[in-house]
């Protein structure tokens, strides 16, 4: 063991009419600094990686040589409390050290480090595989639990799962194996978050899980969780962010959900749930994250979801049976900037409300049966940069004006006509257009202005109509990587570029 002297002393200076008073800082009781020492000597202290991202400046590094050792005073990673003039003592509260380059194990006495609320050591760059986490269980004031992206394996051990501190339990992206237990969770588990995402755990969510009363956030993503899920999950009314996504999970989506008022993020995408989206889903006014996609849903889109009007991201996409129309009320979605419908089976028109979403920056609803034409504004919202609608019936021209910050436009494999917009050769934000597999007719736009399509890597329209001569201007787009406008009808060659 190392025992270690703690000292505060002051110091009075007599300075003219100024007297300075000089604070020693005391240092943690010596048992502590054994804790960190055993800490550094198995995780291969020598050869942390200390930078500014993780540390404060200046970087002071951990230094167990010498007989005035004191980690609260400045060392990276470290927090300390109850340091002040008339202390013997400062207690180590806080350890966070991202990113370090730990290798190694973590050791049982870390448990020295007794008023220790936070320990922090998520990776990538930290590789803790073999760490026996049971030693979690014997720091008396752990809340906040983190060793995400550390190659821990193995599983994880009741005691944490029945902690009386433990409020967060972040294991994310690991190689952990085991199920959730079920007869040790109980109402009065202080638990709030739990991230056990992209590991490898099995089994059922139990019953029991809707009774941690205080949990606000679950995200076990990525495993291979089955079954069905609870009703009683709808008891969680201080839900705020509940992931499930990427696992084997079956049946009906509980229309339970909706009770949780306060989700602002609801993920339950690629499972295999075989019901409609619940109306309910309604009630969630604070969602701002959906994500449903690739699962089973049948049953359409139901109206009630034009009612989150705080909803940012919606991922409804790769429901293959999902059918039905695009609801008029999704209009109302005034701060949506992402929407993703492809692969949905989706027919009807294209609601001319998606126009006034001026949130809007990607719409995405290819490979539907949507038919009619493309709405006049659906091109128009300012912030619109990625907009994907090939594959579907849609008739009619191209409309017309087109959003300034257009990056990708796809407008393939569907029965438009018409002329292209002149409009189209005054983008400057302009990446990739296809549009391909139409019946457009007229000649191809001149680029105009020094800015226009100098951004611009694919221009695509094979199989149309289009006639008349190349436009010698279309050599000024200098990251032109692929040109075609084969089976068309026109003249002239452009100078590098293939066609």
């Amino acid at each position: 063991m190392f025992l270690y002297q703690a000292v505060s002393v002051e110091l009075l200076l007599i300075l003219g009419h100024f007297t300075v008073s000089v604070f020693a800082l005391p240092s943690p009781p010596s048992s502590q600094i054994d804790g960190l020492y055993y800490l550094y000597n198995s995780t291969d202290g020598d050869h942390w990686k200390y930078t500014t991202t993780t540390c404060a400046p200046p970087i002071t590094k951990w230094n167990f040589v010498g007989s005035d050792v004191n980690p609260c005073d400045g060392w990276c990673g470290i927090t300390c409390e109850g340091c002040s003039s008339s202390s013997v003592y400062c207690n180590i509260t806080k350890i966070e050290l991202p990113q370090m380059h730990l290798q190694g194990t973590l050791p049982q006495e870390v448990n020295l480090l007794t008023e220790l609320t936070e320990l922090k050591l998520p990776g990538p760059q930290n590789h803790l595989e073999g760490t026996d986490l049971s030693f979690a269980c014997t720091i008396p004031n752990l809340k906040h639990f983190d060793l995400a992206e550390t190659s821990i394996n193995g599983t994880i051990p009741l005691c944490l799962w029945n902690s009386s501190t433990v409020n967060v339990l972040h294991l994310s992206e690991n190689s952990l194996t085991g199920s959730i237990p079920a007869n040790i969770l109980s109402s009065s588990s202080p638990l709030e978050k739990i991230m056990l995402s992209s590991n490898s755990l099995h089994g059922v969510i139990p019953l029991e899980l809707c009774q941690l009363s205080v949990l606000t956030y679950i995200d076990l993503s990525q495993n291979s969780l089955n079954g069905f899920l609870q009703t009683c999950l709808g008891d969680l009314v201080g839900m705020q962010y509940f992931a499930l996504s990427r696992n084997f999970l079956h049946s009906r989506i509980p229309s339970e959900i909706g009770q949780m008022s306060v989700l602002s993020h609801l993920a339950l995408s690629y499972n295999a749930f075989s019901s409609t989206i619940p109306t309910e889903f309604g009630l969630l006014l604070g969602l701002q994250y959906l994500y449903l996609s690739g699962t089973l849903l049948t049953g359409g889109l139901p109206e009630e979801l034009g009612l989150l009007t705080g909803l940012m991201f919606a991922d409804i996409s790769v429901n293959l049976l999902l059918g039905g129309t695009m609801p008029a009320s999704f209009g109302q979605l005034v701060q949506l900037s992402h929407l993703s419908l492809y692969f949905n089976d989706l027919h009807g028109t294209i609601p001319t409300e998606l126009g006034a979403l001026e949130a809007l920056t990607s719409l995405y609803l290819h490979f539907n049966e949507l038919s009619g034409t493309i709405p006049a504004g659906i091109l128009q919202p300012s912030a619109l940069s990625f907009l994907s609608l090939q594959n579907n019936t849609l008739t009619g021209p191209l409309p017309s004006p087109w959003s300034e910050a257009l990056e990708r436009v796809g407008l393939s494999n569907n029965f438009l006509s018409g002329e292209i917009p002149p409009a189209i050769g005054q983008l400057s934000a302009i990446r990739s257009i296809v549009l391909t597999d139409n019946d457009i007719s007229g000649s191809l736009p001149a680029i105009i202005g020094d800015n226009a399509w100098l951004l611009l890597e694919h221009w695509l329209a094979e199989s149309n109509m289009i006639t008349g001569s190349l436009p010698a201007t279309i050599g000024q787009a200098e990251s032109l990587q692929y040109f075609s406008m084969n089976a068309n009808y026109l003249t002239g060659r452009v100078r590098g570029l293939y066609h």
